[in-house]
């Protein structure tokens, strides 16, 4: 070790005014803590110690339970000061708890994590064998850093010594290169973990080391939280910028949890100019959950290079909880990565505002209890609104409408079992099956159409007073279907279709699966006409030959 290792890692720790180009260890902590922190300190020395740093390796880098390991090596380094001179600790007890905030242990030669090497020291927080107390101050923590450290090397120890944050990387593999991790963690998007490691073109690394993550900023009140409690679009700022907030999302907004998401905007700017891509990261649970996954790269941010603009139960990542169970987080409609960001996010989980059990006694007087039983929601009043519940008993009659008024729900149209079924449509087949229709592309699905497939019979039928229904097309049993289509298959099936997206489903889609076959229908004054056709057998549509029987259509915006 060269006698100018004081004033180096003096102007490594404490200078200012960017006197090192890449910025000193004061100058990190003030930035990424939002001027939250400030460093001062006292650099002495060098003392040559009693033994080799080989011999506090141990062939464990330092770090074994054993004596000798780095609790030797800093308690001969206090030794070899206090027998040097006369020191003044109460300076260096910012806090008043008794202990020096930090005390740092400068080794000669190059630190393990960089070398691999079980003869070297690794850079590493730990405690004395015993406390020291020098004139009612005591000495218990300390780290150690080799003699070439960067500002990252140091940042990172200091995170752990100063602010207790943990290695946010698993300890015990070689994944990540560095002998002895399992994982990247958190990867190279925090300085607890490969973040430490920083640089830019050209420069060392550890030189230009990242930010904190959002967690590590918020256990020291860095950045402003924001638990998210219901569903919205937010904007997001680089999370650099006033007002330096992260938004905490988990089930229904849970504070008490111990499992949440901590979202948070990164540019590359500042120290964070040496990051490996930029937007919107979510950490939180085991470790990060980024657009792609790894140790940190252009496709990790969200939307990333890879465009991922969503984070929810079935992405990859997804959001489930450590245990595999959905945690209702959701995020969607990501922007591209800038300074400023939006997104929509949700974390309500779904309850349920009426509920029977089984057995229970069904709903509104209508007891559910035939497996035929079937329900759809319609549109009763024209209001623009589905907020009427038809449920019907295929081959009784049976058809009842009701409507909700303050989670009660009551019958305004009631045939039992057996029925007349509605409207001249008997609902006297096992067969028969109902949807909502806008008849009239009126912009509501106010009409209802009861069909019976491989009989031909079809029926749209409207509201034409308080409980009173009429057809407006009529195909009984034995009929001719609708518009060129027979409907003569019991595989036939269909459905309401915004053909022409007005945001109004008053196109008809029929098809027969197995076969090709699929209609789509117009109403043209109570005539359907086809738009689009192909018969049995068919091509199907879009390149889908609907040749198979399992084969089913639905609309879908």
């Amino acid at each position: 070790m060269t006698a100018d290792v004081s004033p180096r890692f003096r102007k490594l720790f404490f200078s200012t005014g960017r006197a090192i180009p890449t910025g000193s260890v004061t100058e990190y902590y003030e930035d990424v803590s939002g001027g939250h922190i400030s460093l001062t300190g006292e650099v002495i020395g060098p003392y040559r110690m009693p033994h080799n740093s080989s011999h506090y390796a141990n062939g464990q880098k330092g770090l074994g339970s054993e004596f000798p390991n780095i609790r030797t090596l800093a308690a001969d380094a206090f030794t070899a000061v206090k027998a040097s001179r006369d020191i003044d600790l109460k300076p260096y007890d910012n806090d008043k708890n008794g202990y020096v905030d930090a005390f740092i242990v400068v080794h000669a030669g190059r630190g393990s994590e960089e070398t691999g090497s079980v003869n070297d020291i690794w850079s590493a927080k730990w405690v004395l064998p015993d406390e020291v107390t020098v004139n009612t101050v005591k000495v218990f923590g300390f780290l150690t850093i080799p003699e070439d450290a960067n500002i990252g090397v140091c940042a990172h120890e200091l995170g752990h010594l100063l602010f207790g944050w943990p290695d946010l990387y698993d300890i015990d593999s070689p994944e990540t290169g560095i002998t002895g991790v399992i994982s990247a963690g958190i990867g190279d998007w925090c300085l607890m973990s490969g973040g430490s490691w920083g640089h830019l073109p050209g420069n060392k690394p550890g030189t230009t080391p990242c930010h904190p993550s959002a967690w590590c900023k918020a256990t020291q009140r860095w950045v402003n939280v924001v638990a998210e409690t219901d569903s919205h679009s937010i904007a997001l700022r680089d999370v650099k910028l006033v007002p330096r907030k992260v938004h905490r999302l988990w089930t229904n907004g849970d504070l008490t949890s111990k499992e949440y998401f901590l979202i948070e905007n990164r540019e590359k700017a500042g120290f964070d100019e040496s990051l490996p891509g930029a937007g919107l990261l979510a950490d939180g649970l085991n470790e990060l959950a980024t657009a792609r996954g790894g140790r940190g790269d252009e496709g990790d941010p969200f939307p990333g290079k890879a465009n991922n603009r969503s984070f929810n139960l079935g992405s990859n990542p997804n959001s489930r909880s450590y245990s595999g169970r959905d945690s209702y987080v959701a995020i969607r409609d990501i922007s591209p990565a800038a300074q400023n960001m939006s997104m929509f996010v949700s974390v309500r989980s779904f309850t349920p505002v009426y509920a029977q059990g089984e057995p229970g006694n069904g709903i509104g007087g209508y007891d559910l209890r035939s497996r035929e039983d079937r329900s759809i929601a319609f549109d009763y009043d024209s209001s623009g609104k589905m907020d009427h519940l038809i449920l019907y008993r295929p081959g009784t009659g049976t058809c009842w409408i009701l409507a909700n008024s303050n989670g009660a729900f009551h019958a305004k149209y009631a045939r039992g079992d057996p029925g007349n079924g509605i409207g001249g449509y008997d609902l006297r087949s096992t067969a028969d099956r109902a949807i909502a229709f806008d008849y009239d592309s009126s912009g509501n699905l106010d009409h209802l159409i009861f069909y019976r497939p491989g009989r031909g019979a079809i029926f749209i039928i409207k509201r034409s007073g308080a409980g009173e229904f009429a057809s407006v097309y009529a195909q009984g049993d034995g009929g001719s279907g609708i518009g060129g289509f027979y409907l003569r298959s019991a595989a036939d099936r269909l459905f309401a279709f915004d053909y022409n997206q007005s945001g109004k489903q008053d196109h008809l889609c029929l098809y027969r699966p197995g076969t090709g076959t699929m209609w789509i229908l117009r109403n043209m004054g109570g005539s359907f006409h086809a738009v689009y056709a192909q018969g049995d057998p068919g091509s199907g549509i879009g390149g889908f030959d609907l040749k198979s029987p399992a084969d089913r259509a639905f609309a879908f915006d």
